[in-house]
């Protein structure tokens, strides 16, 4: 099936802009819809890829980048900090001397994404679920959703 995707902004819970990934299969009348969220890596070009298989089946693939109030948290930036934490034997990962040396040793860019993930998660977490509420809210005004139809992947 042919569909179209487009890229939208809409507002956060905390008023932040949220940057968010929609294929729409090209067909008549309101369809099924599931969001997408995205692993530690953000809205990536894989992402987007399962977004478009939906919308070949029939769905609308709407993908929320959850990180999209931090510039700095993008795909490459992310896998550059978490190298150094990779490189780290996993049996030390769990040693708080061994992470703050790490942590020291770090530039701030990489220090501020260690901490997102690390130590600032909670909160993190708290923000993505407001946003991903948010994001539910959202779709459903979309003319080519049936909003009684969502789903989660």
């Amino acid at each position: 099936m042919d569909f179209l995707n487009q890229t939208v902004n809409f507002k956060c819970f905390d008023g932040a802009d949220m940057t968010t990934y929609i294929a729409t299969p090209k067909s008549e009348g309101p369809r099924p819809a599931i969001i997408i969220v995205h692993e530690a890596w953000g809205l990536n070009e894989q992402i987007k890829g399962v977004a478009n298989r939906f919308a070949q089946h029939g769905f609308v693939g709407v993908a929320p980048h959850l990180f999209s109030r931090d510039k700095d948290l993008t795909e490459q930036a992310i896998e550059k900090a978490m190298m150094r934490m990779w490189q780290i034997p996993p049996e030390k990962r769990g040693d708080p001397a061994t992470v703050q040396a790490l942590m020291a040793s770090l530039p701030e860019d990489e220090r501020k994404i260690m901490n997102f993930f690390f130590t600032g998660r909670e909160n993190a977490e708290k923000a993505m679920v407001q946003d991903l509420l948010r994001c539910i809210n959202y779709v459903k005004t979309l003319e080519a959703i049936d909003g009684k139809r969502l789903g989660l992947a």
